[in-house]
């Protein structure tokens, strides 16, 4: 993006927290109406702080990382986590079904 298309005025400190919380909360009213089963399923209301809460953590470290030029080592950063993360939970699956998995 060149320099001439960014905002005349620096944005407020807490854009960021204002667009994670929208978007946490468009993405929470998706997960009820589409699929209502799993909401019922889980105790929602704790479901729904702790999808918002990783979202806004993951927004806020993007825009962190965006600002001083370094979204590309954040991005994987990210990724890799989520990907580790996923992996010790399926060991941890595995290892309680007896190593079924």
């Amino acid at each position: 993006m060149s320099r001439d298309k960014l905002p005349t005025t620096p944005l407020p400190d807490d854009v960021i927290d204002r667009v994670a919380r929208e978007v946490a909360e468009q993405v929470a009213e998706h997960i009820e109406f589409m699929y209502p089963e799993a909401a019922k399923a889980v105790a929602w209301k704790s479901a729904s702080r702790s999808i918002k809460g990783v979202i806004r953590n993951c927004m806020a470290e993007a825009g962190r990382a965006a600002e001083s030029g370094r979204i590309e080592v954040a991005l994987k950063a990210m990724r890799e986590r989520r990907l580790s993360l996923r992996a010790t939970r399926t060991s941890l699956r595995a290892l309680a079904n007896g190593g079924d998995d």
